[in-house]
């Protein structure tokens, strides 16, 4: 669903995948939200709920939501981003 690049303060850097149980605990307690609203207008303060659920859920943080704010990065990472710089149409052929 989305993927983040995660640079905490301290630590390896590592990689998050947002699922759907994430997006959908997060609607449950955020009042008038829903998935489609996200993507029409994100806002990093949503994203980072959902990068704290994702990274408590499988094992890469432990803290509390405001400690990880606090001590960590975040990096949207595109899909398309590996594609589009491995196939450059107009190098086709050459």
């Amino acid at each position: 669903m989305i993927d983040l690049h995660v640079v905490p303060d301290e630590g390896e850097p590592y990689n998050l995948h947002i699922t759907s149980r994430d997006i959908m605990a997060w609607e449950r307690v955020t009042k008038g939200m829903t998935f489609a609203k996200l993507q029409e207008n994100m806002s990093f303060t949503h994203l980072y709920n959902l990068a704290h659920r994702a990274a408590s859920r499988s094992g890469k943080f432990s803290g509390t939501r405001d400690e990880f704010e606090a001590s960590a990065d975040l990096d949207i990472m595109e899909e398309d981003d590996e594609e589009s710089d491995s196939a450059d149409p107009t190098h086709a052929g050459a």
